[in-house]
């Protein structure tokens, strides 16, 4: 039930922002929703699924330029590598991210953006023969998260644009994330 608010809160925000973004004569569509898979690095030298929902409003700056504030919410950990069966923890995290970026309008569309949010993360421990009634497994926390992206983006129609992006990322008291790649499409509304 919680994870559903939270959805529909960003899906709200993000529109309710992309809407501020609209101006008449541009040519980019003032809005824009989509998807964005996204992979990264895990210790043991295995890759993570890191979907998210994004939305993007647009507003002119100069000739081709264009300012892009967004919002986006994602996931990670859903997916998880094999573990023992005696001990088993799994690690889940989503995050809600504030998105602000250039853009160039053209036959290919370059974008540079900072990000900036907070991920919730949470621990779940299953275990057989081992009693965890008094431990601190299964916590949850908050954390600030800071990433900076670059993307290239390939306009596949009037109103599709794919674009793949690298993103280094970092989240306060956690050493382990550090790039990732995905592909984002957007629609234009």
């Amino acid at each position: 039930m919680k994870m559903r608010t939270l959805t529909i809160v960003v899906a709200l925000v993000s529109v309710a922002t992309a809407s501020r973004a609209v101006h008449a004569d541009t040519a980019i569509k003032p809005i824009a929703i989509g998807l964005a898979p996204s992979a990264y690095s895990l210790e043991n030298g295995t890759w993570g699924l890191a979907p998210e929902l994004i939305g993007y409003g647009y507003r002119h700056i100069d000739g081709a330029v264009f300012a892009r504030l967004g919002a986006r919410l994602g996931s990670r950990g859903w997916v998880a590598p094999d573990m023992p069966t005696a001990l088993n923890i799994h690690e889940r995290e989503v995050s809600l991210v504030g998105d602000i970026g250039l853009v160039h309008q053209g036959k290919v569309v370059p974008s540079l953006s900072l990000q900036a949010g907070l991920a919730h993360r949470w621990f779940d421990v299953t275990t057989t023969d081992i009693d965890l009634s008094m431990s601190k497994f299964g916590r949850s926390e908050w954390l600030p998260m800071l990433s900076l992206q670059a993307g290239l983006g390939l306009p596949l129609s009037k109103r599709l644009l794919v674009e793949p992006f690298m993103r280094f990322e970092t989240v306060i008291s956690d050493t382990r994330l550090g790039l990732r790649w995905g592909v984002e499409a957007t629609l234009a509304l």
